[in-house]
């Protein structure tokens, strides 16, 4: 009996299950397994069989659709900030962020009715800012609201660049229903 709870136990996908004991209206299918998560604030990062796809989640309590959009445009504003030139506080300090070009910098995506954002990072997934910089990851994000449950879901899709890229609106489009995706294209500091 104990080694029919067990297989029945480890069958069961720890990506998948995480979300659904958290009250989070997303299924992969089985697709991913937990690499690492945390339930305050509710995090979860998992990667497929091959390891050469990562996926995070972000969940956020919002109380509406405005309080949403809020919660992206801060998120945004971070993102696009950190490829913005920027002068030394004092002579002779060192600037924050340098100015590499746009290659590099986030760029939003709109195809077929899926609005995300495309750039890279490296193998800590920190974001490249320069092609100096080298990159590990494309990362697309794409932001989704939940009004029944009252949740903003970031959602990262990471691919590495030593494999062939899935088109992520695909991606978003088949795995991600029943929420709706946030337009992005009202946000003006992003690149199209």
């Amino acid at each position: 009996m104990i080694c029919l709870f067990c297989f029945w136990a480890c069958s069961i996908n720890d990506f998948d299950a995480f979300l659904k004991s958290n009250n989070v209206n997303l299924n992969f299918n089985g697709s991913f397994t937990v690499k690492s998560k945390s339930s305050t604030p509710l995090i979860l990062l998992g990667e497929n069989q091959s390891s050469k796809q990562l996926l995070k989640i972000n969940v956020r309590q919002v109380k509406n659709y405005a309080e949403a959009l809020a919660e992206v445009k801060k998120s945004i504003f971070l993102i696009v900030s950190q490829y913005e030139f920027t002068m030394a506080p004092y002579p002779g300090q060192i600037t924050i962020a340098s100015n590499c070009g746009l290659e590099f910098h986030p760029k939003l995506n709109i195809i077929n009715e899926v609005y995300y954002i495309t750039a890279y990072v490296n193998e800590r997934l920190a974001l490249s800012l320069c092609k100096s910089d080298g990159y590990s990851y494309s990362v697309s994000t794409a932001y989704f609201h939940d009004a029944d449950k009252s949740q903003l879901l970031t959602v990262d899709f990471y691919q590495s660049k030593d494999v062939p890229q899935i088109a992520s609106d695909n991606f978003f489009r088949i795995n991600i229903k029943n929420v709706k995706n946030i337009n992005l294209a009202e946000f003006s500091n992003l690149i199209k």
